[in-house]
């Protein structure tokens, strides 16, 4: 029976790894065919991966309400176009980034000590409408409704990033780090702890799980990786306006967790794959790709809370049932 559960738990860690390094050798091959407006969709798809990643950690491990994933990716896109129109370094923005990040989680994970459920998503989202107002109104600091624009590429090991499929790569190069970053955490004590803070609370305390660390802490990893999208995000568009950082996007975050697999890695790669591309293969209706993707979550939740990850694990679990009775017969 242990050696069923270790072979069973064996073959999931290779289907991630299956999943993620065929998607790794897609991505570093497919820019050469792409025209540069695709080539930017691909870049915004990374870019979104790193921010719904943190989402994951926040909603998907630890089970943590956050509505307001979008102000903390505003935050990072902000302070990154302050410093670089002011004649500072991207090297420089993103360690200032991580810090700031660092001290927003800490405040708004604070009320997940005392609140939970419907009270934590008003208090969240209390924050995003807070930030949204903040950077439409402070027009001396963020520009107000016109934003921040003139946000030049950083270089990297003196190479400039100025063309797009150079920026591409740099950006695919730091999502692969957050993606192993985000492996690491789920295998690690951290991870652990997130997941038994999710099932449940009063359980995980009873095992020496220390709830009110791993809320903060929760938040904080999800805040610092919204930070770092935001980063990238402010440098790929080169202008930041208050619409970007909107409660609406926080839920297309939501969706894209939901639709690909709340509480795992791949389904957050996939969901936001997804959410990100299908709006241009739905360009002829863009009056309703809106009710498309709600449609497309209701289904989902309904009939397939796990999520897309789930469906394609039963594929392929499908797929080799039927080969091994082929190969016995």
């Amino acid at each position: 029976m242990v050696t069923k559960t270790l072979g069973l738990k064996n073959r999931k860690i290779l289907f991630i790894y299956g999943i993620i390094s065929v998607i790794l050798l897609i991505l570093i091959g497919i820019p050469y065919f792409l025209n540069p407006y695709l080539l930017y969709v691909l870049s915004l798809t990374l870019v979104m991966v790193m921010a719904v990643i943190g989402l994951n950690i926040t909603m998907g491990y630890a089970g943590q309400v956050s509505l307001c994933h979008a102000a903390f990716m505003g935050i990072g896109a902000y302070i990154t176009a302050l410093l670089i129109t002011h004649g500072h370094s991207f090297w420089l923005a993103l360690p200032i980034v991580i810090v700031v990040e660092i001290g927003f989680g800490i405040i708004i994970g604070y009320p997940s000590l005392k609140v939970k459920h419907m009270y934590l998503a008003l208090v969240t989202l209390g924050f995003g409408r807070i930030f949204y107002v903040f950077v439409q109104n402070a027009s001396d600091i963020t520009g107000g409704p016109t934003g921040i624009g003139d946000i030049t590429r950083p270089g990297f090991l003196f190479i400039p990033l100025g063309s797009d499929l150079r920026f591409y790569y740099f950006i695919l190069l730091f999502t692969i780090l957050i993606i192993f970053s985000a492996m690491w955490i789920a295998k690690s004590r951290w991870g652990r702890a997130f997941k038994s803070l999710r099932e449940n609370e009063v359980k995980a305390a009873m095992v020496g799980v220390d709830i009110r660390r791993y809320k903060l802490l929760s938040f904080v990893l999800g805040a610092i990786y919204a930070g770092i999208g935001g980063c990238f995000y402010a440098c790929l568009l080169g202008y930041i306006g208050p619409s970007g950082f909107t409660d609406v996007v926080t839920f297309r975050m939501i969706m894209m967790l939901v639709i690909g697999g709340l509480g795992r890695l791949e389904g957050a790669i996939l969901g936001t794959g997804i959410i990100t591309i299908l709006p241009e293969a739905l360009r002829a209706y863009e009056q309703y790709y809106i009710l498309i993707f709600a449609l497309i979550t209701m289904v989902m939740i309904i009939f397939v809370p796990k999520g897309g990850i789930w469906i394609i694990e039963k594929i392929i679990t499908k797929i080799k049932s039927i080969s091994k009775l082929g190969d016995s017969s």
